[in-house]
């Protein structure tokens, strides 16, 4: 899942469906593959007479699609994964009916590629550290 500011921004995200275990003898597996996000900004057209506005020079509030459009177009459930995604049952993802109101990006061509990386380790690095801890104190 992953939330946005109000420029369109990655703010934040999290494996809502697949929590970290941090286990001391294995990795978790790594979870994110690609980055669905809708597309919120309404089309521009230009009509006669119209000045033309363009995207860089407008606010996010001013790029974005009315409320009814986004209602109609922004429908995400649990789908199943499919043929592209086999390793996993099901996903959190857009409506089949509304799927071209979608961009999909390979995580590995996000700026944060390596992010969930890091949380596994930082999972395993905390695992160790329990145990550690268990036995300097005798548990």
């Amino acid at each position: 899942m992953v939330q946005f500011d109000v420029d369109g921004n990655v703010l934040f995200l999290h494996r809502n469906a697949k929590k970290l275990d941090g286990k001391v003898d294995k990795l978790d597996p790594k979870y994110w593959t690609h980055l669905q996000t809708f597309k919120w900004e309404q089309d521009i057209s230009v009509g006669d007479g119209e000045e033309i506005v363009f995207p860089a020079n407008r606010t996010a509030v001013q790029r974005m699609m009315s409320y009814q459009d986004i209602k109609q177009k922004y429908q995400i459930g649990i789908q199943p994964s499919g043929p592209l995604f086999k390793e996993f049952e099901t996903c959190y993802g857009a409506e089949p009916n509304v799927v071209s109101n979608y961009n999909l990006t390979k995580f590995e061509d996000l700026p944060f590629a390596n992010l969930e990386q890091q949380l596994i380790d930082y999972a395993h690095q905390g695992a160790l550290l329990v145990v550690q801890a268990q036995g300097r104190m005798g548990v």
